[in-house]
């Protein structure tokens, strides 16, 4: 990944307590990361750093939408994503490894480049399924040939599924003419 200047939080100098940071992402980002889960998509990103003695709590508040194709009818469609993420930041020189929750850095670290925690937080906030209401926004988004067939095939499996009914129907019919004396 190239290397990301803008997202770097200068976090020696701060003073001891809060402090906020903005920072926006968009295709330009997300085309940095080999493979990136995300093509086209837009982010506003806020960092509330809480600034103590031995540590950073920081908190990442997620808002934007990615551009994907329609799960249900393959249109193009933005897609809303929000998150809120927490991750605490701990001085230490010995080499301790990372976790889920606490990333360690060196005590000589004047800025924390925020690049890769973004890049991560936006990827695992993303939605399973690519759709929207689209009842919600009269299926202005959605591509009506695609939809217009789903239909045509939901009333063919209706027509088959009430077909096979009957042809059950009619075996049971037949068994109820049996009689056992």
């Amino acid at each position: 990944m190239k290397s990301h200047n803008i997202f770097n939080i200068p976090f020696k100098t701060a003073k001891l307590g809060l402090h906020e940071y903005h920072f926006q992402v968009d295709d330009n980002f997300f085309a940095n990361f080999e493979d990136s889960v995300v093509e086209k998509g837009k982010f506003d990103i806020k960092v509330n750093m809480d600034k103590k003695e031995t540590m950073l709590d920081l908190e990442f508040e997620i808002k934007g939408s990615i551009n994907n194709p329609c799960d249900r009818c393959l249109a193009s469609i933005d897609v809303p994503v929000e998150a809120m993420e927490r991750i605490v930041v701990k001085f230490d020189d010995f080499g301790k490894e990372d976790t889920d929750e606490v990333i360690y850095i060196s005590t000589e670290e004047t800025n924390l480049n925020v690049a890769n925690l973004i890049y991560e937080f936006v990827s695992l906030s993303l939605p399973i399924s690519n759709t929207i209401d689209c009842e919600a926004n009269d299926y202005e988004f959605c591509d009506q040939k695609v939809l217009d067939y789903y239909d045509e095939l939901e009333e063919q499996s209706e027509k088959l599924e009430e077909e096979e009914i009957e042809e059950q129907s009619k075996i049971w019919d037949a068994l109820k003419d049996i009689k056992l004396n």
